[in-house]
């Protein structure tokens, strides 16, 4: 494969070192942006709220109300702030957005509207083919079902 960002060879890495729900974490965010001239935005929000196993089955047992709300409030703030995010950017840097495949999220209206606007396609991959390991067990590839929506990236 061919990468499409040759020239982005710097990672900041945002994720765990500040809140990206506040506004110190989103200012944190546009600015790391907005200061760097070539950047491609490289997406990863939980996706426990959406997959089969809560959808399906956690969602039945009431022990388990409290978790699967709490998953979906979060993912909620965090899509809305996404979306904020998204909006003060004027859609104009490279988003790579990536989920497992059957995600029940990737049906959510905001979801493909957002995708739609932004402008993103879909590329389905596994992680075991592009060397995934699991981050317990450095060893152990991951056989991960993904679906990738990103932006048409610019040739660099």
């Amino acid at each position: 494969l061919r990468n499409p960002f040759r020239g982005l060879n710097d990672v900041i890495d945002i994720a765990g070192k500040v809140n990206f729900l506040s506004d110190k974490g989103l200012a944190l965010v546009l600015s790391t942006i907005r200061s760097n001239q070539r950047v491609a935005l490289f997406v990863s929000l939980p996706c426990t709220s959406g997959c089969r196993f809560n959808v399906d089955i956690n969602s039945k047992i009431p022990a388990l109300a409290d978790k699967v709300a709490h998953h979906e409030r979060l993912f909620k703030a965090l899509w809305k702030q996404f979306s904020r995010l998204c909006s003060m950017l004027k859609y104009n840097i490279p988003v790579v957005f990536e989920w497992p495949r059957h995600n029940v999220l990737w049906k959510i209206p905001s979801v493909v509207s957002l995708l739609r606007k932004l402008g993103c396609f879909m590329c389905q991959f596994d992680g075991c083919q592009y060397g995934l390991k699991s981050a317990k067990k450095k060893i152990s590839y991951v056989f991960k079902e993904t679906l990738g929506f990103c932006h048409q990236c610019p040739q660099y």
